[in-house]
């Protein structure tokens, strides 16, 4: 069994939409590699995947925040 034989097994209605972005991505990836001339770029694949980083980002940002907050309220709580 190899790559393809496991991305083909994969139904795209019961796979959630950031599963099916890795399994692109890595589909391209591996098409790109063993392709002998430069393939189209995957425009709308790339963006969908750079969202979720951006998002990602901004959660860890949040939750940074949320601690440095809790950690100032308890700081001037107990010195009060």
């Amino acid at each position: 069994m190899d790559i393809d034989d496991l991305l083909q097994e994969l139904d795209d209605s019961q796979v959630p939409g950031g599963t099916r972005d890795i399994t692109d991505l890595t589909q391209s990836w591996i098409a790109e590699r063993s392709a002998p001339e430069i393939l189209p770029f995957q425009t709308a694949l790339l963006e969908r995947l750079m969202e979720r980083i951006r998002q990602q980002v901004l959660e860890f940002w949040y939750l940074g925040f949320l601690v440095f907050l809790v950690f100032f309220y308890c700081f001037f709580r107990g010195s009060l």
